[in-house]
């Protein structure tokens, strides 16, 4: 997280992971945040510019 810029995040109720990997959402659980936004050109652009150095 360089820069929180370049993510959107929300936060939810914590779903159950069921045994198959599988999960299902709740609304009663300690809640969590999840990444739902990714700016993959400023990040790489960050990327390769520190490679670069």
């Amino acid at each position: 997280m360089i820069n929180k810029e370049w993510f959107g995040t929300e936060e939810i109720s914590c779903p159950n992971i069921n045994d198959d990997t599988s999960y299902e959402l709740t609304s009663n659980n300690h809640k969590i945040t999840v990444v739902n936004y990714l700016n993959v050109d400023k990040i790489f652009k960050d990327l390769f510019k520190k490679l670069g150095e």
